[in-house]
């Protein structure tokens, strides 16, 4: 049983796919902490498999040079280290032919382990990764008239700026078919607006449902019922280091973050000194749409308190 990223638990093959199988990949997606643990691990091993190898024929080592006594197992350690990490220097030197022979192969295995290590290093390195930050909640309600679904976003730093921008929106949802077959299906849902040419400070996606939106005449408690998703993606390359950059996150419907009848409260107020704030506590607060109507959803959320402490202040004034 594996956890599925997009929704609930599934079976793959009814087995767990090893890490083995992707490990670079993995390596390059894991937490930094993480992969500095497995390659640490890695390195640990090779030192570890390599000194049990030598120490099948300790005699093939020359004496110490301080005392000129025979090498004794923490010598070869030492030396598997030092061949290892490319220092080069240890106690002791292999002289036999088996032992000169493992450790050609020895410095064969730690080219390849290097390369595999800078690899890694320099591919998490290279990768741009915009602090962007999502609502909790997705709102379904009127704008300007018209039933849609919205979903916010802002960037956490002023250094965060994309430039040729892509949106999306996407309705992930379980279907039955008239065999009893399970499946999920995806479908786009059409963006007011879908591209930037720049991107700064954050915004709002939103999808308005008519006749044609694949969410007409759904409710909160019908997305409950399909296990539905509505997930959000930013695609764009980062303004200073032209590097591809992206942003995904998930409204899982079963978890309570798609609410009905609410919209979000306004984050950017004009101080009176001709400040811009944008108020980055209010991200994931909800207001009703008018005091007649109650907000519906799956769940409860937690909204929290404006923070002055997280607030964003721009630097331009009125003029």
């Amino acid at each position: 049983r594996v956890k599925s990223i997009h929704g609930p638990p599934v079976l793959l093959n009814n087995e767990k796919r090893p890490i083995w199988d992707e490990l670079y990949v993995e390596l390059v997606r894991m937490p930094l902490t993480q992969a500095a643990a497995w390659l640490t691990t890695l390195t640990g091993v090779t030192v570890v498999v390599f000194t049990f190898i030598y120490a099948l024929h300790p005699s093939g080592f020359t004496p110490r040079e301080d005392d000129k006594m025979a090498a004794d197992y923490f010598d070869i350690f030492l030396f598997s280290l030092s061949t290892t990490t490319t220092l080069g220097i240890s106690p002791t030197e292999p002289q036999s032919r088996f032992n000169l022979l493992v450790a050609n192969f020895h410095a064969i295995a730690v080219q390849m382990l290097l390369v595999f290590v800078t690899g890694v290093f320099f591919t998490r390195l290279s990768q741009t990764n915009p602090a962007v930050k999502s609502s909790k909640f997705c709102c379904i309600g009127k704008f300007n008239g018209r039933q849609a679904v919205r979903a916010r976003f802002v960037y956490q730093t002023l250094r965060d700026v994309l430039i040729d921008v892509r949106f999306s929106m996407t309705y992930q949802h379980l279907v039955k078919l008239p065999s009893g077959e399970m499946f999920y299906k995806y479908d786009n849902l059409e963006l007011m607006r879908s591209e930037a040419v720049r991107s700064l400070v954050g915004g709002t996606l939103i999808h308005f449902i008519d006749e044609k939106s694949p969410l007409y005449k759904k409710t909160v408690e019908d997305l409950d019922m399909e296990n539905a998703i509505i997930q959000i993606s930013i695609f764009g390359s980062e303004e200073k280091s032209m590097q591809p950059a992206h942003f995904i996150h998930d409204f899982k419907a079963r978890e309570g973050h798609v609410v009905e009848n609410v919209k979000y409260c306004d984050m950017v107020s004009r101080q009176e000194d001709g400040r811009v704030i944008m108020d980055h506590a209010k991200l994931d607060m909800l207001k009703p749409e008018s005091p007649d109507t109650t907000p519906k959803q799956v769940a409860e959320p937690v909204t929290t308190a404006a923070d002055p402490a997280n607030a964003r202040t721009s630097s331009k004034k009125e003029d």
